[in-house]
This record gives structure tokens, sequence and C-alpha cells, in this order.
């Protein structure tokens, strides 16, 4: 609030609306147990420290498109603010490939990583930037987010842990179903 006039601003007004209860220090994360607690993670940021994954029946279940609609509302102005995300995930020469396109209000995003499997997790990792796109900011091995698969009422879920990549409207709690699997069945 400004001393002045008593006034809030729209951005500050945003960010109180959507930030959390707690303030991440420096290298903690989000627990995917609980979205409240924190927990160290020493490379927070990094590529994990994984020994090379091999494709595997696991790759099957993760190879396909992903998507996630983020909705942030309309502008003061009622124009539509709405950001779609799009994850292929296909395997090739036996490695995972990830390719993310997000594009919607205020922004054209797209960007190819590594796909890397750690039991029921997929980290994404950051290897280049469309030359069509806009650029990033990442820098190559840094850890976008990771997927993670659970298993609910007999149905799978994928919650995502998001690292280096943010939210393009707000911030995103981690451990949260965002992307939904829109092509093949998961098995």
């Amino acid at each position: 609030m400004s001393p002045r006039n008593g006034l809030l601003c729209l951005a500050c007004a945003v960010g109180l609306l959507f930030s959390s209860s707690h303030t991440l220090a420096q290298g903690e994360t989000l627990s995917p147990k609980d979205n409240r607690l924190p927990q160290k993670n020493s490379s927070a940021g990094s590529a994990p420290n994984l020994k090379e994954a091999p494709a595997s029946a696991s790759a099957d279940f993760w190879a396909g498109r992903h998507v996630f609609d983020e909705d942030g509302g309309k502008t003061p102005t009622d124009i539509p603010i709405y950001v779609a995300h799009v994850l292929d995930i296909e395997q090739r020469n036996g490695k995972l490939v990830a390719s993310l396109k997000s594009e919607g209000f205020q922004i054209s995003r797209q960007v190819t990583g590594e796909a890397v499997i750690e039991g029921d997790r997929l980290h994404i990792l950051f290897q280049k930037d469309d030359p069509d796109a806009s650029p990033s900011g990442f820098t190559e091995k840094d850890l976008l987010f990771t997927l993670e698969r659970i298993k609910r009422g007999g149905r799978w879920e994928i919650l995502t842990h998001w690292d280096k990549l943010k939210g393009s409207l707000r911030a995103w709690p981690s451990g949260r179903v965002y992307f939904r699997k829109e092509s093949a069945s998961m098995k």
C-alpha cells in the first residue's frame, strides 16, 4: 500500500492474492507430500544427480502429449488471460526427448529438453530454445520441473514439482496436478 494515497496497485493485489503463507529460503523446495512443509534441496535448480536412465517400460507411460491450460482470468479491459502449455515426450534413439511449448497472453516460448526417468518421476532438463520463439533465459541442463506419477483410487495422476520453470501468470505451488495426458492411455 502506498503511504501517500492509500491505494493498492493491481500488481500488488495479484501478488497478495496468489502468495503463499510461507516464504521459501534459498535452496528450499516444497514437499511433494504436503505443499506447506518446506524441505532442503541442495541442488535446487540444477540437474538431478542421476545415472543415465535407459528407455524402459515406464517410458511408455510418459511418452505422448501432456497439456496444462493456465487461466488467469481477464484484464481490467475484459481481455482473457490464458496460456496453453503443451509438453510432448517422445522416444528417440533409446532416450526420451521433451518439447515444451507455451503460447498465450504475453508469452511465446518453445524449448527442447531431455526427459530422464527416476522411478516414478520424470525430470525435464533444458537443452535449447527454439530459434523462432522468445528466449527462455534457461541454461543447458537446468531442471525445469519434475513430473511424478502416483496412483489414487486406482487411477494414475501426474503431479508437477516446479523448479527453474516458474508460472507465466502467477507462481504455481508444487506437488499438484497440472498436466493431463492427452494422447495415448496411461498404463
